[in-house]
């Protein structure tokens, strides 16, 4: 019986490089044309600024651009995000144009939830972008449970309502999730979240699937974890040129970057390798024949 479905959310239900890259380019670009600070500079210190907050997301790192700290060293928080708004515009413009599921993942989300499946999001983005995500795109609704990294702080100069507003941080929905933010320690490919989300939901390793988008996490933990581990093969984003941008603006350390190159030396093997979303159908099908002909309970404890 397969009665959970575990899904990474960037580059498995969405092209999260496709639409992040060239809304940072749109940004940087606008930033670059405001202030004639070369490209390079501006591209140095938001690396420098990401790996301070553990995200290449702060939605509000061009209030602490180093390069510009000299020229804004007389403005606030505030007054520095309204002076740099244009390019904050510009981003969020381009996202707004470039967020949207890959075109079988609604339908497939909602054939599993028909079946009384439960859904369960497990990333290592932070969780403020993770959930904001999801109600943009309208498919929050679908997901019976959330675990995210923990959020970064944010400025305290600025009131909760306003962070809420330059975040784009979409309104908290009234329906309560499982699930709760979680430590960099506890990052792909460490299996405890997985562990924490099949005894939530009261389910053996077995009657459980995971998809996701890297061999070297969301493979590896889910065969760490003993549950049916499938590659969304469609999503592989270190392939494509894009990829190098976020590179050149990560969020990780030299540390993080020996730990990858680590993951990157086992030799991952994945049980089920599909080219688009709705195929875990195919897999659901033929692991549990009445899967998805008939309807059953899912308990959920804890």
């Amino acid at each position: 019986m397969i009665k959970l479905l575990i899904c990474d959310l960037d580059n498995t239900l969405y092209d999260w490089v496709g639409f992040f890259v060239p809304a940072f380019d749109a940004m940087v670009d606008e930033l670059a044309d405001a202030t004639g600070v070369s490209e390079e500079k501006l591209l140095d210190s938001f690396r420098r600024v990401h790996q301070r907050h553990g995200t290449s997301e702060y939605a509000l790192a061009v209030a602490e651009l180093d390069v510009l700290a000299e020229v804004d060293a007389s403005l606030d928080v505030r007054e520095r995000l309204e002076k740099h708004s244009a390019a904050l515009s510009a981003f969020r413009e381009c996202r707004r144009r470039g967020l949207h599921l890959y075109p079988d993942v609604r339908r497939t989300l909602e054939a599993l939830r028909d079946a009384e499946m439960a859904i369960v999001a497990h990333t290592d983005a932070m969780g403020i972008y993770a959930r904001t995500r999801l109600r943009q795109l309208g498919i929050e609704h679908l997901f019976d449970g959330v675990w995210a990294l923990s959020d970064h702080e944010l400025p305290v100069e600025l009131h909760h309502d306003e962070v809420r507003r330059l975040l784009e941080v979409e309104p908290e929905s009234s329906r309560q999730l499982v699930g709760r933010d979680v430590s960099a320690a506890e990052s792909k490919p460490n299996p405890a979240v997985v562990f924490e989300i099949l005894r939530s939901f009261g389910a053996a390793p077995g009657e459980a699937l995971y998809i996701g988008d890297s061999l070297t996490k969301d493979v590896l933990v889910a065969q760490r974890a003993g549950v049916v581990d499938v590659y969304a093969a469609y999503g592989r984003a270190h392939e494509r040129a894009q990829y190098q941008r976020l590179v050149d603006i990560t969020h990780w350390t030299e540390a993080d970057v020996r730990r990858e190159r680590e993951l990157r030396e086992h030799d991952v093997q994945p049980t089920h390798v599909v080219e688009r979303f709705s195929d875990i159908l195919h897999i659901v099908a033929d692991l549990d024949p009445n899967a998805l002909a008939g309807r059953r309970s899912t308990t959920r404890v804890g």
